[in-house]
Parts: structure tokens; C-alpha cells; sequence
């Protein structure tokens, strides 16, 4: 087993939680070779702007961002990959936690997601559980973690959802499930402005599986937020109602606010 609810993890319990961090199977040649300094997990509900968000800080500020859906494909890709870590019965396709931990382990204990410095987690955690897994490999790395919760109305991300294109082009998916929100050409909206292609709905934004997902955050999302308290984390609420900048701006605020954050971003914010 990868995870353990050993006499050690228990005595770790987050008060308040009623759960405990699981134990982590140490891989100590690889801990040693770190490089995270400090994790900033971005969660929030879908269509709220995660992606947008997330991406532009990539592209500014040469920020890392880990994508679960995309590390766990890649992984997967791999010759020696058991393939049956990836069988879920989980009616929205997620992962079990058992896998979910091992991708952490692989990609930063053992170094296979390069990153530097500072990590940004998109869309994770998206449940107490991985909350609790993701405290335990930041407190073997002894990288501090930070939560920001883009918040908006269940009406505004519906209503973005509806609107919101993907580039198979720009983003080709072997699945056919392209996720990151493409931006429209002016002068015709159902093609990309960046390479011209045509664009198309996100599949996980088709009425029904939205609402199941969305359904699921709210569900989940209040113990995140008490884990988050009673563990000690940083935790910034950040309204993403208006535009992508004022978000950004938000974002970076919250960041700049918060040890050991605040000389790199009060930097950054400079340059919004």
C-alpha cells in the first residue's frame, strides 16, 4: 500500500478534521534533491477561472504549474506504468487517492515534474483527502503551502461554462477532452485567435456533467476550508466575478500578502 493510517500518521490529525495525514513511504535518495520551495494550490469551481489564472501566471512570471490530468497522462504513457492505477469507478473519471498520492510522490519527491522554487497547483485539491496528502509531501519537502480559493456564483460559472472554447489545434488530446480555454478570434468567434483552427465546447462543460461537477466542489469544498484552518495553512479567498486581470490581480495580492511570498510578488505586481 502507498498509504498508511499508521499509530504515527494518527497522532497527526488535523483538529477539527476527524482525518488523519496519511504516512508517506520515503524515498530518501530523491528528498534530498528538492527543488519546490513553496506550493500554492488553486482551487475553485469549474468555469470559475483556474485555468486562466493559473496560466497566465505561467507565461508571465515562468511559474510552474502542476495539472494533475496532465502529469497522470503523461505517467501513464510510460512503458513500465501499471495501468491499472488508472481504472476508476468514479463517475466523473477522478483518479483514486491511492493513485492520486503515488503521482504526487513521483512528481515531487522523486523529482519527475522539473519545478523550481515556487509550484502552483491548478484544480487541486478537490477533496479533504487530497488536502491531507498533499500537507504530508509539502511537510516531507519542508515547503510551505498556501490555498487560494477563486470564489463567483454558481449562475456567473454556468453561464462562462456555456460561452467557454477549447483548441483541439493549440491543445491536441488523445481522449479528445482539450481543456484549456482558448481565446476567440475577433473577427470570427468560433475559430482560435491563435492558430485559426475551430473551436469547441470542453466536454466536461456539457450541461449535465457541469452541474455534477460543481455540485461535487460545493459538496467539498467547506472541508477543505476547515482543514485548511486547523492545520494552519494560509488560505486566501479571492473574488474572480470580474475580469481576468482584476482576478490575476487579486491573486497576486493575496500572494504578495503572505510569508515567505511577499518580496517576489510585491515585485510582480508591478507589472500587472
Amino acid at each position: 500500500m502507498l498509504i498508511s493510517e499508521t499509530s504515527n500518521a494518527a497522532s497527526s490529525k488535523a483538529e477539527g478534521t476527524g482525518r488523519a495525514i496519511p504516512a508517506i513511504t520515503r524515498v530518501s535518495p530523491f528528498a534530498s534533491a528538492r527543488t519546490v520551495e513553496q506550493f500554492v494550490a488553486v482551487v475553485g469551481p469549474p468555469a470559475v477561472g483556474k485555468s486562466t489564472v493559473t496560466g497566465t501566471l505561467a507565461d508571465r512570471f515562468d511559474v510552474r504549474v502542476f495539472r494533475l490530468r496532465e502529469f497522470a497522462r503523461e505517467f501513464r504513457s510510460r512503458p513500465a506504468a501499471d495501468q491499472r492505477l488508472f481504472d476508476t469507478r468514479d463517475p466523473l473519471g477522478w483518479l483514486t487517492e491511492e493513485t492520486v498520492f503515488l503521482l504526487l510522490q513521483a512528481a515531487f519527491v522523486r523529482g519527475q515534474f522539473p519545478a523550481r522554487d515556487l509550484v502552483v497547483l491548478e484544480n487541486f485539491p478537490g477533496s479533504l483527502t487530497q488536502l491531507l496528502l498533499l500537507t504530508a509531501i509539502a511537510d516531507q519537502l519542508r515547503a510551505p503551502l498556501m490555498l487560494i480559493e477563486l470564489t463567483a456564483a454558481d449562475y456567473l460559472v454556468a453561464a462562462r461554462a456555456r460561452t467557454r472554447r477549447v483548441c483541439p489545434t493549440c491543445e491536441p488530446d488523445l481522449h479528445g477532452d482539450s481543456h484549456r480555454p482558448a481565446r476567440r478570434a475577433a473577427r470570427d468567434p468560433d475559430r482560435c485567435d491563435s492558430c485559426g483552427g475551430g473551436l469547441l465546447p470542453r466536454r466536461g462543460d456539457e450541461s449535465q456533467r457541469f452541474a455534477a461537477r460543481l455540485a461535487r466542489f460545493r459538496r467539498r469544498i467547506p472541508a477543505i476550508r476547515r482543514a485548511a484552518t486547523a492545520l494552519h495553512l494560509p488560505y486566501r479567498a479571492v473574488d474572480a466575478t470580474g475580469d481576468p486581470d482584476s482576478c490575476l490581480q487579486g491573486v497576486t495580492t493575496a500572494l504578495a500578502a503572505t510569508d515567505p511570498l511577499a518580496l517576489l510578488f510585491a515585485s510582480w505586481r508591478e507589472h500587472l
